[in-house]
């Protein structure tokens, strides 16, 4: 999995729908740039936060919300998609593999959700990287 969520040239949605009408878009900027942190600083793209950070200002997250990244393989970058309105973007490719490895890496923020979608991956290719013959 952390493989995949490296892996710049493997297209990535990330699908997150807020369950709670006490998110705010900075508290989840704020979570998002607390874990994100460290791993952008490893790769020397500490200054991409900001250009996330602003797709997010003045939104509001109410229950039900979906919010939606996927990678952009031919460029790198990382589309954001709020509710049925793409936001826009962050163009610095070593971005969205940070941010995938949040939720795909090996020190995952979640985990069992991790762990519930490689085992959702491997029984659709039939329990472990092979084709499912029909």
């Amino acid at each position: 999995m952390a493989n995949i969520a490296a892996d710049a040239a493997v297209a990535k949605t990330l699908r997150i729908v807020v369950t709670t009408g006490m998110l705010t878009a900075s508290r989840f900027v704020g979570g998002v740039r607390e874990s994100l942190a460290p791993a952008l600083a490893m790769v020397g793209a500490g200054a991409s936060m900001g250009a996330f950070e602003a797709l997010f200002e003045g939104l509001s997250l109410p229950k039900g919300t979906e919010l939606v990244f996927s990678n952009v393989p031919s460029s790198g970058a990382l589309r954001v998609r709020v509710g049925r309105k793409e936001v826009g973007s962050v163009s610095d490719r070593r971005f969205a593999p940070a941010l995938f490895g949040l939720y795909f890496g090996p020190d995952s923020v979640s985990p069992s959700g991790r762990d519930d979608i490689k085992a959702g991956i491997e029984k659709g290719f039939g329990g472990g990287g092979g084709r499912r013959e029909e």
